[in-house]
């Protein structure tokens, strides 16, 4: 379809799909509220389209998006490879250091002050994309070196990197498919409430359900625990990405070849015309609860419990705990891809405990802290014992 898509290129002339975005089209808007012809016209530029023919070709190609996404990107054995990795980053980072200076590189005169100084010569790993020469350093292999040292400090991420090598991952206990009918709007307040928690909360309410469940010797701590709110999408997110693109009809295609100023206008296709290949919903959200312990019976105690807790969120919603006005989702058009992703994580975002990397350690993220400088951030690893 990619392939299909490149060789059926052309450029033409089409309105803006999104002028508040394109920086050529959102002075436009921004200076008329109320938009004049003139400055309609000047929404119109040149574009990349695509003959008519080829708008079901179009909808297949983002469906195949969704479906790789689906069953490859975001498999749950993908995803807790990925987790586990950086475990094991977090577990090394205090204690492999790369260097920031090259062969050649001495002090340094300072822009502003005009004094010299020397460059820290160490970074950690978390900040090693602070530094060009310690970023360079960050490859594949320092799995490979985390695994070969002997150091006493680095046991547990040694122990961990085993288990990852035995493809011993993190199991997927538990998951919640969140019900969108227009694609957009969670439909069941509970769903909405369980959605839109915070993830470290809905860790200490499923353990306080652990807790209180009866029978069960099973000690269920929060470091155990993984969630991951899942969104997947077309390209668009909850929108049609097919809207956004702009079709030639046959009989303009012979204009092609015209001057760029007398190329021939390519317009949007009403969806009507490929409604058949149209999936019902352009975005799907699920949520789905890791364990890090790869005990069966912790996996199952962890299941029961988030299944208690599920069932705490539907009386809770039921009884008005959740205030549609509040809903996130009324103002806030960001889509959480992959909460908790560990490609988003550094090391200042995660709270660390001997138990939980000793027993598949819990890296869930805390808020974000101020902002602090380099040189701050630099200074704390360097001193830190």
């Amino acid at each position: 379809d990619s392939i299909l898509a490149i060789e059926n290129a052309y450029v033409a002339w089409g309105r803006c799909p999104r002028p508040d975005k394109c920086f050529r089209c959102k002075h436009i808007i921004n200076r008329k509220v109320n938009l004049s012809m003139d400055s309609e016209r000047e929404l119109y530029h040149l574009m990349i389209c695509y003959p008519e023919k080829m708008v079901k070709n179009a909808m297949t190609f983002f469906k195949t998006r969704f479906d790789n996404h689906h069953k490859l990107y975001t498999h749950p054995n993908t995803v807790a490879a990925g987790y586990m990795i950086c475990d094991i980053l977090l577990l090394a980072d205090a204690f492999i250091k790369l260097s920031t200076q090259s062969e050649s590189e001495g002090s340094m005169k300072h822009s502003s002050t005009g004094e010299y100084y020397t460059r820290a010569p160490f970074l950690p790993i978390s900040r090693a994309n602070l530094h060009p020469e310690s970023y360079l350093r960050l490859k594949d292999s320092i799995l490979d070196v985390i695994e070969t040292t002997s150091c006493e400090n680095l046991k547990p991420a040694r122990l961990l990197l085993k288990r990852f090598r035995a493809r011993d991952l993190y199991k997927k206990v538990a998951s919640e498919a969140i019900i969108c009918s227009d694609g957009k709007n969670i439909d069941l307040g509970w769903q909405r409430e369980l959605w839109y928690m915070d993830e470290l909360e809905t860790c200490k309410k499923i353990v306080k359900c652990g807790k209180i469940s009866e029978g069960s010797t099973i000690e269920l701590k929060e470091d155990d625990i993984i969630i991951e709110k899942l969104a997947i999408h077309h390209g668009m997110g909850a929108e049609n990405p097919v809207s956004r693109m702009r079709f030639l009809p046959k009989s303009q295609l012979s204009k092609l070849r015209e001057a760029p100023e007398n190329l021939p206008i390519a317009e949007e296709v009403s969806e009507k015309q490929y409604e058949s290949t149209m999936p019902r919903a352009f975005l799907q959200r699920t949520l789905r609860v890791y364990c890090r312990k790869s005990s069966d019976d912790t996996c199952d105690h962890l299941k029961t419990c988030f299944y208690q807790f599920i069932e705490h969120v539907k009386k809770h919603a039921a009884n008005g705990g959740f205030d549609d006005a509040s809903d996130p989702s009324n103002n806030d058009n960001t889509i959480n891809v992959l909460s908790q992703s560990p490609a988003r994580a550094s090391n200042d975002t995660f709270g660390l405990s001997n138990h939980s990397f000793m027993s598949n350690r819990s890296h869930e993220p805390q808020r974000k802290r101020p902002r602090r400088s380099l040189k701050e951030m630099v200074d704390e690893r360097i001193n830190s014992p």
